[in-house]
C-alpha cells in the first residue's frame, strides 16, 4: 500500500531552479481513506507522548504514540505504509510534497499520523533509533538557520511545514553535498583536516548524532575560515518557499538546508520532521 501518489507542482514554483526540476508527491488516496476512518473513530484525537531515545543523544527527543487502539487490519495497512515510505530512495535528488495538510485541518492531526508512523517504522526495523519524529523549539526571534546536515543516525529527512508565513520569510536553503566539497576546496583559508573532516561526516556511515560537530565546523566563529566559505556557500545556495502543507524528503547526507530570517516567532508547529532510514546509507 502506497502512502504517496504523484503530483503537480505548485504553480508559482514553475521558475524555481530546485523545485521545477523535482518530483512532487501528495498523500495517497488510499491513505487518505485510511486517515479518515481513523479520524471517524477518533482516534487522531488521542495523546501524543514525548520520549528520549538514549542511543541518539544530545538529539533523541522523539514524539510517539501507542497503537494499541487500532484494530489488527488498521495495524497491517498502516505498516504498509510505513514499508512504502522505507522504500523511498532520494539519493541525490530531493522530493517535493504538497497538499499534505487540508485547508483548516488540525495540526494536532499531522502529529498523530507522523508520530505513527515513526512507529511502524521503528517495528519493522526492531530500533528505537530507526526513525524519530523530532520535536521544533519555538522561538521568540529568528535570524534565520545557517546551512548544515541534522546528521542523525538514519539518513532521510522528511519535512512537512505548518505553522509558516506566507510572506517569503523563512525561505528553505538548500544546498547539495557536492557543491560544498567542489567549494571547499577552492576555500584557501580552509585547512586540509577540516575539509577531511566534514567530507567523512558527510560521506560516512556515524556511530552517534554528529550535527554539533559539522556545525561547528561550517560555522564556528574562531575559525578563520568560516567567513570565506560561508560567503561561497551564499552565493550558490538553492532557495525554495514552503508553504502549510508544503515540504521535502532529502538524503541528509547529500544535502545542506538552512532558512532565511522568519517575520515573527517561530512555533513549535513551524514544520514536522520524521527520519529515517538507519540502514540506507548510501555514498
Amino acid at each position: 500500500m502506497q502512502a504517496l501518489s504523484p503530483t503537480s507542482m505548485p504553480a508559482r514554483l514553475r521558475s524555481n531552479a530546485v523545485a521545477s526540476t523535482a518530483k512532487w508527491f501528495t498523500w495517497s488516496p488510499a491513505f487518505r481513506r485510511f486517515v479518515g476512518e481513523l479520524r471517524a473513530k477518533t482516534l487522531l484525537s488521542r495523546r501524543i507522548r514525548l520520549l528520549e531515545v538514549p542511543e541518539c543523544k544530545p538529539y533523541g527527543a522523539t514524539y510517539a504514540t501507542h497503537l494499541d487502539r487500532l484494530s489488527p487490519a488498521e495495524r497491517r495497512a498502516l505498516a504498509g505504509f510505513g514499508r512504502s515510505l522505507a522504500a523511498l530512495r532520494p539519493a541525490s535528488a530531493i522530493v517535493f510534497f504538497r497538499d499534505m495538510l487540508a485547508p483548516g485541518q488540525d495540526s494536532r492531526e499531522l502529529r498523530v499520523i507522523f508520530a505513527m508512523l515513526r512507529e511502524v517504522l521503528v517495528e519493522a526495523a526492531g530500533r528505537p533509533a530507526a526513525a524519530l519524529y523530532s520535536p521544533v523549539t519555538a522561538e521568540k526571534r529568528d535570524l534565520g538557520f545557517n546551512l548544515h546536515a541534522d546528521l542523525f543516525l538514519t539518513t532521510k529527512l522528511w519535512l512537512v511545514f505548518d505553522d509558516v508565513p506566507e510572506d517569503g520569510t523563512g525561505a528553505s536553503l538548500l544546498l547539495p553535498r557536492s557543491v560544498l566539497l567542489r567549494i571547499m576546496r577552492l576555500t584557501a583559508s580552509l585547512p586540509a583536516r577540516v575539509r577531511e573532516d566534514v567530507k567523512s561526516l558527510l560521506e560516512r556511515p556515524l556511530s552517534q548524532d554528529s550535527f554539533d560537530r559539522l556545525y561547528g565546523l561550517l560555522h564556528g566563529e574562531t575559525n578563520d575560515w568560516c567567513e570565506d566559505l560561508n560567503a561561497r556557500m551564499r552565493e550558490q545556495v538553492l532557495s525554495v518557499e514552503m508553504r502549510r502543507g508544503e515540504g521535502y524528503l532529502l538524503d541528509d547526507r547529500r544535502w545542506l538546508h538552512g532558512r532565511t530570517m522568519v517575520s515573527r516567532s517561530v512555533s513549535k508547529w513551524r514544520f514536522h520532521r520524521l527520519t529515517f532510514g538507519l540502514r540506507d546509507f548510501q555514498c
